[in-house]
């Protein structure tokens, strides 16, 4: 129900269920705590992902701002679905590649 990517993460790797949700605390604040250096490298790759399938576009900076914050709070809602930015960062906490097929 919208933690399946950290529960599959756990079970892979330690065959645990984190019905604590210890792991999407983790991702969330791991997320707030290295926001800036995230929110960049999220912002860069954005950006370059869009302009290499030929769609030009620019966002004010308060339109990135507004993005990032909906990331973050999908970080910290129990359920919620997780995006590509949150794999990065789940990456970097478990220190290990994750690989999502499909």
């Amino acid at each position: 129900a919208g933690d399946c990517l950290l529960d599959s993460v756990l079970q892979a790797t330690w065959g645990i269920y984190d019905k604590d949700s210890v792991l999407r605390k983790a991702l969330h604040d791991s997320l707030h705590d290295c926001s800036h250096w995230f929110y960049t490298r999220w912002k860069e790759w954005e950006s370059w992902y869009s302009q290499s399938f030929g769609l030009h576009f620019s966002l004010r900076e308060e339109q990135w701002q507004e993005d990032w914050a909906f990331i973050l709070s999908l970080a910290s809602q129990p359920g919620a679905s997780l995006e590509q930015t949150h794999i990065f960062v789940l990456a970097h906490i478990l220190r290990r590649p994750i690989i999502v097929y499909g």
